[in-house]
């Protein structure tokens, strides 16, 4: 496997460049690393931390130029980046915190691991494949619906972090592996980057003659029409698969072929096509993103990622921890995940939008036949729809029986009349009471009583669905005081049981 790579950085509007990257590449370019590490700002000690990473990325290619598994280079340098960067701190007697985004492409494969809102896209002659989810606040509310993914680079929760590496909790990142039958172009950048080049402009970079010097004039100019902009790092690669790689698509394509052949002779039953990896990532169209200022807040964490890739979220079953970290009230089992775990993908040549219709209808009667949805469900239009020329993205939430199902969305993209993608995730098989069994303010009460703590609501809850693996919970959400701070919780609707809790923005 072989990997072109350029990378910029620019200090912005910044007093000082916090950000720092790395190309590794081992002996004749069969094995590359691309780190990108963004020093939090609102923490002493940021360039310490970026640059901490970098060293260890360095210090573990020279080690291991070799790794056995990918996944555990990824992992290993996760933790002692980490590590490193608290005995720095211990020594220093600064607060060093840091985001990671790191992409390793060796033998056959391709993965990386990230931590807070650095990114790696990955990007086809068509636009956006995929794309790392950020741990921001804000990449929280694109998931429950509150905000739309167009909306994320400019909202004020977007550079508040529950994921980052250097402090004293265990650090949290995710590893993601990449499919480059879908795509061989990928960028690993910072929030600087991402939050003011849209995909189409990324896409152009990588058709310039010289890439380099066409991003640097283009942040320039974007430069000089923003008030203040946060430092910008971004490395950007194009992956040529190797020998073994080139023949496993071709195998792939010769069967598919074959396939095509002997399923149109009398006799031959159609089977169920093969599941391929699936994007995750939202098509991004956000434009330039308003000047503010790049000093961002690390909030408490949300925990793991499930094996889809998409943001895992901690359930507590009647759980609540307190200021000291103790927990009480642990009643019940805990549901494994809160977010849907059927991926979604269809195939392009599937769906044409007929005059008058809506892609949601169309989306929705496909799934619903593929038996992704139910006959109560529906798909609800959420925000406008963004467009590039001939293509158009539209996010669609999903519904049982008018109530929404909590992280169930699905991006369709449109091209003309055509839908040539549908991404995302749905709950299938609800079957459930959507008559709740208290209202609202019963149900904080019956909460309060089984955690024995003071819990007091802040405003009208609403009703969601939440899925747990194959089970399904009718449930309140709401912002509760939990002896007097605010929370986000998720409560069981017949039982009071606090299934999930998420932070609440602060001041």
């Amino acid at each position: 496997m072989r990997v072109s790579a350029q990378e910029f950085t620019h200090i912005g509007h910044m007093d000082e460049n916090q950000d720092r990257s790395a190309i590794l590449t081992a002996p004749y370019g069969e094995r590359t690393l691309l780190v990108v590490a963004d020093g939090l700002g609102g923490h002493s000690g940021a360039s310490l931390a970026a640059q901490t990473v970098i060293d260890t990325a360095k210090r573990l290619w020279r080690q291991k130029a070799q790794p056995s598994k990918p996944e555990d280079f990824l992992q290993r340098l996760a933790l002692e980046s980490h590590a490193a960067i608290n005995d720095a701190a211990r020594s220093t007697g600064l607060e060093p915190r840091t985001t990671l985004a790191a992409f390793l492409a060796m033998g056959s494969s391709v993965l990386s691991v990230h931590a807070g809102d650095s990114r790696v896209m990955q990007i086809n002659h068509d636009g956006l494949v995929k794309q790392t989810l950020d741990h921001s606040i804000a990449r929280i509310k694109v998931l429950s619906g509150a905000i739309s993914e167009e909306e994320l680079a400019t909202h004020s929760d977007q550079k508040r972090l529950y994921s980052h590496l250097g402090g004293e909790e265990d650090p949290h990142f995710e590893i993601t592996r990449w499919d480059l039958s879908a795509g061989q172009r990928f960028v690993v950048c910072s929030d600087g980057f991402w939050e003011i080049f849209p995909v189409a402009e990324i896409q152009s970079l990588f058709d310039a003659h010289d890439p380099g010097r066409t991003l640097a004039t283009g942040f320039r100019e974007k430069l000089a029409s923003l008030k203040s902009h946060d430092n910008t790092t971004a490395i950007l690669a194009q992956v040529q698969p190797g020998p073994r790689v080139v023949w496993y698509w071709a195998a792939v394509a010769a069967l598919a072929a074959l396939a095509a052949l002997t399923l149109g002779q009398p006799g031959n039953v159609a089977a169920e096509p093969p599941a391929l990896p699936v994007p995750l990532g939202h098509p991004e169209a956000a434009g330039t993103a308003s000047a503010r200022r790049a000093t961002r807040t690390v909030v408490p964490r949300m925990g793991p990622t499930g094996p889809s890739g998409l943001l895992a979220v901690p359930a507590l079953a009647a759980q609540v921890t307190t200021s000291e970290g103790a927990e009480s009230g642990s009643e019940g089992s805990r549901p494994s995940t809160a977010i849907p775990n059927e991926r979604i993908q269809v195939r392009p040549a599937d769906l044409v939008i007929p005059d008058g219709e809506l892609a949601a209808s169309v989306v929705e009667e496909e799934l619903r036949q593929a038996g992704r949805l139910g006959p109560d469900d529906a798909l609800k239009p959420q925000g406008e729809s963004s467009s590039l020329g001939r293509m158009s993205s539209h996010r669609l939430q999903q519904m049982h029986q008018g109530i929404p199902v909590f992280a169930a969305e699905v991006v369709a993209t449109t091209s003309g009349t055509r839908v040539i993608s549908v991404q995302g995730h749905t709950a299938s098989n609800i079957d459930i009471d959507t008559n709740p069994a208290n209202d609202y303010a019963e149900t904080v009460a019956l909460a309060g009583a089984s955690v024995q703590d003071k819990l007091e609501p802040d405003g009208d809850g609403s009703l969601v669905i939440l899925a747990s693996g194959n089970d399904h919970h009718l449930c309140w959400l709401g912002i509760v005081a939990v002896n007097g701070v605010q929370q986000r919780l998720i409560l069981d609707a017949k039982t009071g049981r606090i299934l999930l809790r998420l932070p609440v923005s602060l001041d």
